[in-house]
């Protein structure tokens, strides 16, 4: 096993890690509020994935195979890197955080390449979220049960300082009384609840597929993974990842995997049609004021204020959009809640999104990209194709696969495992 594929493991352990250092310049301030959505930012995590870049190139230098697969990406490298200098110049009226956005996009994608490079086999690498689920998940009950972070050495792996009663955070109201919504070492409870749902069907689809054939003390691991994995994904509340696991645990019990292969395989306009669908049903769904009672409440209304402020930013930035990064700032002059620090939040939507900041030119890249991913991992494993599912609905109704650490990572390893050869191999 190389130095890079080592490294790539530990990044994958390392994944709800959130430790970091922020660095906040005037081009970072939204009305002069700090915002960690655009400040340049050096995670633990980052440096790992430098490593296994690095690496990863010194040893494809050394056995000569560099020059011969390199051709093949290096125009579509450079192409992307033209286009994101272009947004980020030409387009964005706030360049620096443009740039910075650009950066992270051109490091995912190298990420990316090294990954397909270091061909990692996809049984081990949801094996290995089993370390993350667990200890997100002991973190995240620990968190609930005492209504209050746990501090001390957890300060190292990014955990923030926090209570029910601390200005901004996620909480619920039971009885008249506040209730903290755990977030481990996340940003959000959200985006743990995000984690889990994409990961425990994964795990579930493990450990019934590999019953006999794991030793039995790996499998009690798994199998305890699983289950405070559940216990966390509950505590989260987040309703999008009760939704999306609820549909991963339903594909994994219910349907035979090669019934499901070879359906999609057979009916990719109709798969296409369906997730279009899907992402205009995500966006009008949500400007439906009986829904936004029903679904809930003024989190939903607040979440409908901002897919109508930003279509109309698309409509006056239809070909190219406000520019990387930029949606987030123009976004406030079109909200209609403007006492809420909840206009500081990007769209929930990650085709939105990519729509408010590139436009249509950037959105026909994106879904043409995520397409081939998709038709990719019909080719490599049932649990690729699976994992992509889950990601890109779970896409529909937030926008961290975008904009944090964790969120990128995790949607550059699921798409980075559907190039690689079939290998579902443990």
């Amino acid at each position: 096993m190389n130095l890079s594929l080592i490294l790539f493991y530990f990044l994958i352990i390392l994944l709800p890690l959130q430790l970091a250092r922020h660095f906040f310049f005037d081009f970072s301030l939204i009305s002069g509020i700090r915002s960690d959505y655009l400040a340049p930012t050096i995670y633990l995590t980052d440096i790992l994935i430098s490593l296994i870049i690095i690496t990863n190139l010194v040893t494809r230098i050394k056995n000569s195979k560099f020059k011969i697969k390199a051709k093949n990406k290096f125009w579509l490298i450079s192409f992307i890197v033209i286009y994101l200098l272009f947004n980020s110049f030409l387009i964005a009226h706030n360049q620096g955080v443009a740039f910075y956005k650009s950066v992270k996009i051109l490091e995912m994608i190298l990420l990316g390449c090294a990954i397909v490079n270091l061909k990692p086999k996809t049984m081990t690498v949801i094996k290995l979220l089993s370390v993350p689920i667990f200890y997100s998940s002991s973190i995240a009950i620990w968190q609930f049960l005492s209504q209050k972070s746990i501090s001390g050495a957890l300060w190292w792996i990014g955990e923030r300082s926090f209570n029910a009663g601390t200005p901004g955070i996620a909480a619920f109201s039971w009885g008249g009384r506040l209730i903290l919504r755990p977030y481990a070492t996340f940003p959000h409870p959200n985006v743990l609840g995000g984690f889990l749902a994409t990961v425990l069907p994964l795990m579930l689809l493990v450990l019934l597929s590999s019953f006999q054939k794991t030793p039995k003390l790996l499998y009690g691991w798994l199998f305890l993974s699983f289950i405070l994995g559940l216990a966390a994904l509950f505590l989260s509340f987040s309703r999008a990842a009760w939704g999306i696991s609820l549909v991963g645990f339903l594909m994994v019990i219910f349907w035979d995997k090669q019934i499901i292969i070879n359906w999609l395989d057979s009916k990719k306009k109709t798969v296409l049609i369906i997730f279009y669908g899907l992402i205009f049903l995500s966006v009008v769904i949500p400007l439906s004021s009986p829904g936004a009672n029903f679904l809930g409440g003024q989190s939903f209304i607040e979440r409908a204020d901002l897919i109508k402020a930003t279509l109309l930013l698309v409509k006056s930035n239809f070909i190219f959009g406000t520019g990387l990064n930029n949606l987030i700032i123009q976004i406030r002059y079109f909200v209609p809640h403007l006492s809420s620090l909840y206009i500081f939040q990007p769209v929930h939507n990650i085709y939105l999104l990519v729509f408010g900041e590139t436009g249509i030119t950037g959105l026909l890249i994106f879904l043409t990209f995520l397409h081939i991913s998709f038709q990719k991992s019909l080719k490599s494993s049932f649990a690729t194709t699976f994992a992509l599912i889950l990601v890109f609905l779970l896409g529909l109704f937030d926008h961290y696969l975008l904009t944090l650490q964790q969120g990128q990572i995790l949607l550059t390893v699921f798409i980075s495992l559907a190039f690689l050869p079939k290998n579902e191999v443990n």
